[in-house]
C-alpha cells in the first residue's frame, strides 16, 4: 500500500456541497419534502430513505404557518404544531412551501408520474 498518496475526493463531489461545508450551513441536508414537490428530480435511495425516516423538522423556535377561519364573525388563526407531526408519522411540514403534506403521497405521486 502507497501511503504517499493523499486522499482526494471523488471527482463527482458537487462543488455546492464543498462550498456549504466551507461555509457550515447544513440546509443542503434538511430533507425538506418542498425541495422535490412538482420538480423532475431522479431520487436515489438514500434520499428516499431520508424523505421517509428522517424528514426536517422544525427547530422549537419555529414559527408554524397558520390559516385564518371565520368563528362566530371573527377570524381565528389555526397553528399546526410539532404535536401534529410527531402524532401523524404519514404528516411533515416543508418550510420552503410553508405548508402540511403526506410524505409518502408525494414520494408515490413520484414514482407514479416518473418511474425511476
Amino acid at each position: 500500500m502507497d501511503n504517499s498518496k493523499t486522499k482526494q475526493l471523488p471527482t463527482m463531489f458537487p462543488t455546492l456541497l464543498l462550498q456549504v461545508l466551507e461555509e457550515g450551513d447544513n440546509s443542503a441536508f434538511d430533507y425538506d419534502i418542498g425541495r422535490y414537490i412538482g420538480k423532475n428530480i431522479k431520487l436515489n435511495d438514500f434520499t428516499k430513505f431520508q424523505l421517509l425516516e428522517n424528514p426536517w423538522f422544525p427547530p422549537n423556535t419555529y414559527n408554524f404557518p397558520f390559516s385564518l377561519h371565520s368563528k362566530g364573525g371573527k377570524d381565528v388563526k389555526r397553528f399546526v404544531g410539532p404535536h401534529h407531526l410527531k402524532a401523524h408519522h404519514w404528516l411533515v411540514l416543508s418550510d420552503l412551501h410553508c405548508g402540511l403534506y403526506c410524505k409518502y403521497c408525494v414520494l408515490v405521486w413520484r414514482i407514479w408520474i416518473s418511474p425511476e
